[in-house]
């Protein structure tokens, strides 16, 4: 037997003359549920043509289905939408662009107070800043996350600075 892999539900609610209009749509398109559906909307919205075959397969998914769940299957105006809407930056930049900002802004009150405090006291200042200039709205968690991250990376510079800042030298 395969190794199970680990599928997460997400729920939403609309109108039942809307549910109504899209239950048609889906299977005027050929998708055999919601799911297939949502899973291919999520694919566009990530970039992916499939996603991770082994992470489509299972009971109710069959190959049939997964090859339906491309970008090319869906709608214009989904793919459009996604498109215009879908953030520019990769999750790779997204964290480089966010740990500059925290350099820039929040380095000398992670080396003086630790990434605790820094990011209870500015983590809406920083998500503000970072849809400022990047246009994309980063949750709290992943801010957070981020400081956390940036402390235990930059030790050596945060004992720098604290240590010139406690001795009164200015940076």
């Amino acid at each position: 037997m395969g190794k199970k892999k680990n599928k997460i539900p997400y729920h939403f609610r609309l109108d039942s003359k809307t549910a109504k209009k899209l239950d048609s749509l889906i299977a005027r398109m050929g998708y055999p549920s919601r799911s297939s559906f949502f899973t291919a909307a999520a694919y566009a919205a990530l970039g992916e043509k499939n996603g991770d075959a082994d992470a489509n397969a299972d009971a109710e998914t069959n190959a049939d289905a997964n090859a339906e769940m491309t970008r090319g299957s869906l709608p214009e105006s989904v793919t459009a939408w996604l498109s215009q809407n879908a953030p520019a930056l990769s999750e790779k930049e997204i964290r480089a662009k966010l740990t500059a900002i925290i350099d820039t802004v929040l380095m000398p009150v992670v080396a003086l107070r630790g990434a605790a405090l820094a990011a209870d006291t500015a983590w809406e200042e920083i998500r503000r800043e970072f849809r400022e200039q990047h246009g994309i709205w980063l949750t709290e968690s992943e801010i957070r996350e981020t400081i956390e991250q940036y402390e235990l990376l930059n030790k050596a510079k945060l004992e720098e600075h604290r240590k010139r800042t406690l001795e009164g030298e200015h940076p």
